[in-house]
């Protein structure tokens, strides 16, 4: 995508990635963080590099396809994979771990074996369609999901809506996850999302109205959330998603508050990670997360807070700002949707630095129109 868009991508949005990529240098300069220099961290800088770079242009690819063949390749992608699964499911289990093992052996990286814990959270053991986790299904059937929602020729309509939860209902059943419900939160957000002055007076009295009942009735919805959330609250991965992030994230941000640790010095900050696995006892609870090889980014893997830990407040706030004008640039409808949609897909599960985490922001910048030109008033040419 960027060797066919190159030209076009330097054009639009060349001045703003400028700007990203020279913050993100600067940032270890004047960072206190231990290892917050350049040689060991240049894996994390040149990955986050072309993550960044990469996104923007599949977005600039994907928009200039007609929308209605887009969709149509999405939703097609999706059914394969929901068959797939439904054949793994079936009884085909054996032959597809065995594909899975052999695609991952020469690489070093674990697989997925955690079938009890499959049957005790879900009742039955989740496919992964030679993926090396079942959460990377689940992820991959929300993202097709979620593009076919916002491509459909109506989004927001209770057809669009109705067809999505259709989709989302078969793709739990078969690659179960708590992910699909952040993605769904992040969907109506998209759909709701004020355009005028009067729609956002009356979303941020409706927000008003909601934090206040929740207040009131915190001991309820306390007890809701620990009854759905159920055995996930037992599960070291659900800690390390949902749990530790906040907390780690204040403790980092009080040593360093200004410009964090660093794009990928994430052990800098795993100190106060462990501690807080610590004093919880849950590396008493999951005593395989207790092991010095275990990675930050390992023990958390919430691409939300890892942003703000990376950067800091100060440097959070530039990078948002510089990345709300590349999106300006690019004339996605509302910049600031797409980014905060970004936030709360990356919330329980995103690395920050990878391609997988900044796809997001493809995905969330869509529109059901496609890239429309902008033409001079005066000569009334294109300009772009």
């Amino acid at each position: 995508m960027i060797t066919m868009y190159w030209r076009e991508l330097i054009a639009r949005v060349g001045q703003p990635l400028f700007a990203l990529i020279l913050l993100v240098l600067f940032m270890p300069i004047v960072s206190t963080a231990p290892s917050a220099g350049y040689i060991s961290r240049i894996p994390s800088l040149v990955s986050f590099f072309v993550s960044i770079i990469s996104s923007i242009g599949l977005y600039i690819a994907l928009e200039k396809m007609p929308r209605n063949r887009l969709r149509r390749l999405v939703v097609t992608t999706w059914f394969v994979f929901i068959a797939l699964a439904f054949l793994e499911g079936l009884g085909l289990k054996p032959a597809f771990d065995t594909v899975r093992d052999m695609l991952y052996a020469a690489s070093g990286r674990g697989v997925y074996e955690a079938a009890d814990r499959d049957i005790a959270l879900y009742g039955r053991i989740r496919s992964t369609v030679f993926a090396s986790e079942p959460s990377f299904l689940a992820n991959t059937l929300s993202v097709l999901m979620f593009m076919a929602y916002v491509l459909h020729p109506q989004p927001k309509s209770w057809r669009a809506f109705l067809q999505y939860l259709a989709m989302a209902t078969v793709s739990y059943l078969l690659a179960a996850s708590f992910t699909y419900g952040f993605f769904l939160i992040a969907l109506l957000i998209w759909s709701f999302w004020p355009k005028n002055v009067r729609e956002l007076a009356t979303l941020l009295l409706t927000s008003l109205l909601a934090i206040g009942a929740a207040f009131l009735l915190r001991d309820e919805l306390t007890y809701i959330f620990l009854d759905v959330s159920g055995n996930h609250m037992a599960t070291g991965s659900f800690f390390g998603r949902i749990l530790v992030a906040p907390q780690a994230a204040f403790e980092t941000l009080m040593i360093y508050p200004l410009v964090g640790v660093g794009i990928g010095n994430g052990e800098a900050a795993r100190p106060f990670i462990v501690q807080i696995w610590s004093d919880s006892g849950a590396f008493a609870l999951f005593p395989w997360f207790n092991n010095p090889m275990m990675r930050a980014q390992d023990l958390m893997s919430s691409g939300f807070w890892w942003q703000w830990m990376y950067l800091g407040i100060a440097g959070g706030v530039v990078f948002n700002l510089a990345l709300f004008w590349a999106l300006r640039r690019l004339r996605v409808m509302y910049p600031l949707r797409s980014i905060v949609c970004c936030w709360i897909i990356w919330y329980p599960g995103a690395a920050f630095v990878d391609v997988g985490s900044w796809v997001i922001l493809t995905i969330v910048s869509l529109s059901s129109t496609g890239y429309v030109p902008r033409k001079s008033k005066i000569a009334g040419h294109i300009v772009d």
